[in-house]
């Protein structure tokens, strides 16, 4: 699993929590941007954001683990992303913004990537960036990539949603539409490449989910995965990839997943809700990737609530 704990860094993982701090601080709008310089070997992945930010005499309290600047010991983001950078990254960088907000900038080798010791593995970015502007609708997000040449791609919420024409981002249509653009992208991005191939195909992918009238005006059950830190932590990214696929190979798409902060304690977690169109709700604990899949058959296929695992 694809965890911050784990000896391989997930770079999709550093973005998870990134970008969920930026979320809990209040952030309406965060800028996510990955850089790749291969005439100097270096990755560097920057996420700005306008929240709360963090007072200067916090800096150095951040590397105690379990330390957070919202209370109740709920921020260990940014302390276990020093660590694991401070193992086999080139440095991290807080930089608080004016008037409001922070920057984070961490920095790795390209050839820890697509070289022998694969020390990094870019994991899914672009399903994590997928659930979050499905999640967060009031908040504009926008994922940038560019190369030591100029060259640069784009991407926002407000343009994705547009792209979109109409189908719900929270659809796995939605998700597939998203999630094939950025790694289709990532995928040329770091092997050198900066031009896409693929418009024509993923321009049909789009089309197709626009002539789909049962996702267009879907407002059917909500899938809502709790994906704080502790969530993370406990593999909570892996159960949402989970209810995407099987979400998608039953082909329900009147089915929405989204994500939430933080909710629960640590032993419950991954902690997921089954939100029905009338508001009554099911909450499952501990749903790793199996239980997902099962959930997806019983309780949303067939309409029958897993009571082991409420």
């Amino acid at each position: 699993m694809s965890k911050v704990t784990d000896f391989c860094i997930d770079l999709s993982c550093y973005l998870q929590e990134l970008l969920m701090n930026a979320v809990e601080a209040g952030a309406t709008t965060i800028n996510c941007s990955i850089n790749a310089n291969r005439t100097d070997d270096i990755l560097t992945l920057s996420i700005r954001d306008n929240g709360t930010g963090m007072n200067p005499e916090v800096l150095p309290r951040i590397q105690r683990g379990f330390y957070s600047t919202k209370g109740n010991d709920r921020g260990t983001a940014l302390s276990c992303i020093l660590k694991k950078n401070q193992q086999h990254g080139l440095g991290v960088n807080f930089k608080p913004q004016n008037p409001s907000g922070l920057m984070v900038i961490t920095k790795w080798h390209i050839r820890d990537i697509i070289g022998e010791t694969k020390l990094i593995s870019l994991g899914d970015v672009g399903l994590t960036y997928a659930l979050f502007v499905a999640s967060y609708e009031n908040i504009k997000i926008s994922l940038d990539f560019s190369y030591e040449n100029g060259a640069i791609f784009m991407l926002d919420s407000e343009k994705v949603r547009k792209d979109l024409g109409g189908v719900p981002v929270s659809s796995v249509i939605g998700y597939n539409f998203i999630t094939r653009l950025v790694t289709d992208h990532l995928d040329k991005f770091i092997g050198g490449i900066s031009q896409m191939n693929s418009l024509e195909e993923l321009n049909a992918m789009r089309e197709s989910a626009k002539a789909d009238m049962s996702v267009r005006d879907a407002k059917g059950t909500k899938v809502v995965v709790a994906m704080g830190t502790l969530g993370i932590n406990a593999g909570a990214r892996e159960t949402a990839r989970a209810f995407v696929d099987a979400i998608s190979e039953n082909k329900l798409y009147e089915v929405a997943v989204n994500l939430e902060p933080a909710t629960g304690d640590a032993a419950s977690q991954p902690i997921v809700d089954i939100v029905s169109v009338d508001g009554t709700s099911v909450r499952y604990k501990n749903v790793d990737s199996l239980k997902a899949k099962r959930i997806v058959t019983e309780h949303l296929v067939n309409g029958n609530v897993c009571n082991d695992l409420v």
